[in-house]
């Protein structure tokens, strides 16, 4: 919830840039905030060196009103257009592991400070990150949850089936290696079951099981969506994973880590004995055979409130709640 200001804003009159970390683009759902608010975007690079280089370019063209940053890596392109101009808001759109890698490191803590001295608002793609970005923060901190990008409502996941899923990136604290000796632990008892890895986590896993298929990126999800059961997400830390609210599109049945930030909304509807406390593989193990154990009646239950829940977070909703708080942040507003 928001606080009213008195001086309202109008977007239309403010001149934003948006600055992105990824090559290819950021993330789709990022993508489409940032389309909302304005259609000036600059790439601000992907590594050190490029992020510095990248530095020489946020010296041209400074007649910005706000810079909405993707993340913490663009920190640094948002401080050198506002020392130019120190009347420009700077709001970081935080919605990745920057905050958990910096407060974990003495000298990156001192930094990240520094870089958030510039900032004038924050918004945050979960309670996780909120709470996260307030241990350094002191200024306004708003939530917006992310959406489901690869929606399949059309389909009801095969709920008998003994096929988990688990797509992602080959990041460090993703866990799908976790999740890989969790099926071996399984299998040990019931080698039936098996495990499709979908993305680029798939490359780093050098296992090779009868019952684990590396998939690879895949663009077309719908035959994994219908042929699983379970999705896991065994993350150390990811600020949410719009991945769980996907699956669960198709009625698949998610387990996720409390590290996960998608997990506050299975908490929100009751669905607490979905989560893990850590990714330890003998605790997956546990909860995959707890989940594919119910009976039937009680699995399609679930996976109808889990399509239900899914269905509560649209593109438009979640786009119009992201234009309203980046407003807020343009007037000053406390997060309520």
């Amino acid at each position: 919830m928001f606080m009213k200001s008195n001086q309202l804003v109008n977007l239309m009159d403010n001149k934003i840039l948006f600055v992105h970390h990824g090559p290819n683009g950021p993330h789709a759902v990022h993508s489409a905030f940032a389309s909302s608010i304005t259609s000036e975007w600059v790439f601000a690079g992907d590594n050190y060196l490029e992020i510095l280089l990248k530095l020489f370019n946020a010296l041209k063209n400074n007649n910005y009103d706000a810079v909405l940053c993707e993340g913490g890596w663009t920190l640094p392109y948002g401080l050198v257009k506002k020392f130019l101009r120190p009347s420009l808001k700077i709001v970081l759109l935080d919605n990745d592991t920057f905050f958990y890698i910096w407060l974990n490191s003495k000298i990156k803590r001192y930094a990240l400070k520094f870089l958030l001295s510039w900032v004038d608002s924050i918004i945050a793609v979960s309670d996780l990150n909120k709470r996260m970005g307030s241990m350094a923060f002191n200024g306004p901190i708003y939530k917006v949850t992310p959406y489901g990008v690869n929606n399949h409502f059309d389909i009801n996941c095969d709920l008998q089936s003994k096929n988990v899923l688990f797509i992602g990136s080959d990041g460090p604290y993703k866990g799908y290696d976790l999740l890989v000796e969790a099926l071996r632990i399984v299998n040990n008892k019931d080698d039936d079951f098996h495990l499709y890895l979908l993305g680029d986590c798939s490359k780093k896993v050098k296992e090779d099981y009868q019952w684990l298929h590396k998939e690879g990126f895949k663009r077309n999800l719908r035959r994994y969506f219908k042929k699983c059961s379970i999705y896991v997400h065994p993350a150390e830390f990811e600020a949410f994973g719009v991945v769980a609210l996907e699956a669960m599109s198709a009625g698949m049945i998610p387990i996720l880590t409390n590290s996960t930030g998608s997990s506050e909304i299975l908490k929100r509807n009751n669905l607490d004995f979905l989560i893990l406390e850590d990714n330890n593989p003998k605790n997956i193990a546990s909860k995959i055979l707890e989940v594919y154990n119910k009976p039937l009646s009680w699995k399609k239950e679930i996976s109808k409130e889990c399509k239900m829940i899914s269905s509560q977070f649209s593109e438009d909703l979640q786009v119009k709640k992201f234009k309203e708080a980046f407003k807020m942040a343009l007037e000053g507003c406390d997060d309520d």
